[in-house]
């Protein structure tokens, strides 16, 4: 599955916005320290049916998001 990600700063969070082709959209809340690797797990509890995180395809401003190691605020800070 391919989540198209959007994106809201917070004072201290990021609130995240998932899309597919397959399901409705759905929000997170995250800390802006989080990383990718954090936001596929969420996505997985939060979401019955979403696909392991090793499965999952993040996508923002165009660009895939691959590395789970990578911070959340480096992602959307450009």
């Amino acid at each position: 599955d391919s989540f198209r990600v959007s994106v809201r700063c917070m004072a201290g969070t990021f609130t995240v916005s998932l899309r597919s082709f397959s399901a409705p959209e759905y929000t997170i809340i995250v800390p802006r320290t989080a990383h990718v690797g954090f936001l596929k797990a969420r996505i997985v509890e939060t979401f019955p049916g979403a696909p392991a995180p090793d499965l999952q395809r993040l996508v923002f401003a165009g660009r895939l998001l691959t590395d789970a190691a990578e911070p959340l605020e480096s992602v959307f800070a450009g």
